[in-house]
């Protein structure tokens, strides 16, 4: 089976993110050569509520390589959207379903203060996550994301694409202090 990326994206109309919208064309475009040439398939969630959540990573369990979320976020939770609003998704019951994943190899939580979740989601099986332990700067957040992908669809691991985009931010000046503090990535390709 093919694998797959999920790239999904929340934003809120109390605190909206301008940067999401760059965020979800820019991931989605540096592995569109990935997908066209039929290597990954890549599953973009532009409005992501519970159920969608839920009805993805159940349907590609067996498939996905990568989870991204971009959005509001906290230590315990993911903001998503619902028709009435705002609606959270809880740590525990997400780390659940990624953790019977065989085939998952990252998860990155693109939303302010997001490490709270890291220990959940490694008990639960995941084997690398890329989180925030502090707001981060929108911007910076997603040239980060944007640059870690076109690094990963270059061939290179999760763990070169992780320093590549640290690099690149760190070459704009005045950017956030990122480390792989306790988070050990394998040396694998995502194919």
């Amino acid at each position: 089976m093919k694998p797959i990326i999920i790239l999904a994206f929340s934003n809120s109309q109390d605190t909206y993110l301008d940067s999401i919208k760059l965020e979800r064309e820019g991931t989605s475009k540096a592995l569109d050569d990935l997908n066209d040439a039929n290597i990954i398939g890549v599953r973009k969630i532009a409005h992501l509520s519970n159920e969608q959540l839920f009805y993805y990573l159940n349907r590609y369990r067996h498939q996905v390589r990568i989870f991204h979320y971009a959005g509001h976020a906290s230590g315990s939770t993911l903001q998503l959207e619902s028709n009435g609003g705002d609606e959270l998704a809880y740590s525990e019951g997400i780390a659940g379903i990624l953790g019977q994943s065989n085939s998952l190899e990252l998860v990155f939580l693109n939303g302010c203060a997001t490490y709270g979740q890291v220990e959940t989601l490694l008990n639960k099986g995941v084997k690398a996550v890329i989180a925030t332990s502090v707001a981060i700067n929108d911007t910076k957040a997603y040239q980060f994301s944007i640059k870690f992908y076109e690094t990963l669809a270059a061939g290179e691991t999760i763990g070169d694409a992780f320093e590549a985009a640290k690099s690149f931010l760190i070459q704009l000046g005045n950017g956030p202090k990122i480390e792989r503090k306790g988070l050990k990535l394998k040396r694998k390709h995502l194919a």
